[in-house]
């Protein structure tokens, strides 16, 4: 069974649905967010589907941005893009990203994540304090070594400088 233009929004209308006026559904054709069967008239089940799924539910908010920017800036077609992209999916696809933004920033907030930016650094500048405590080991020791001929004292006096290095490497702290 379907619907003229006129009956359709009357169709709306009284069930309580928004856009129940003949200007609201004559914009839903347009805009392509409903579709006329191919005798031109509107099925309302398909049509309050399509409706729903494809009404931009920020569109007084948008709008507003929309007014509020340039008359010069080019405006979009909800018909699709360039890339094959639909609006509605580009809308879809630029609220699961909002939503996964404010997730991520709740979960840092409870501190659940981190950022990985100052552990990379600390991790970095980890490893140059290591490679610089490790490479004077060799020329602190290298004239006591040549001096001993006891191989266990040999071994305390290394083990005791590892042992030293290792210590200023645990009070390691990253200086931004």
């Amino acid at each position: 069974m379907g619907l003229s233009q006129r009956k359709y929004a009357e169709y709306r209308r009284e069930r309580g649905l928004p856009g129940g006026t003949d200007k609201a559904v004559y914009d839903a054709l347009t805009q392509g967010r409903i579709q006329r069967n191919s005798d031109g008239k509107i099925d309302p089940e398909q049509a309050d589907k399509d409706w729903l799924e494809r009404t931009n539910v920020n569109k007084s908010r948008q709008k507003r941005e929309t007014d509020a920017g340039s008359a010069d800036e080019p405006r979009h077609s909800s018909a699709g893009s360039t890339d094959g992209t639909s609006y509605f999916e580009a809308q879809r696809q630029r609220e699961w990203i909002r939503v996964e933004k404010e997730k991520l920033e709740l979960d840092l907030r409870r501190e659940q994540v981190v950022e990985l930016a100052p552990i990379n650094a600390w991790g970095a500048g980890m490893i140059l304090k290591a490679r610089e405590e490790l490479l004077r080991i060799a020329p602190e020791l290298r004239d006591r070594l040549a001096q001993e001929t006891d191989p266990i004292a040999c071994e305390k006096l290394v083990a005791a400088r590892v042992n030293a290095a290792l210590s200023v490497l645990a009070e390691y702290r990253h200086e931004p």
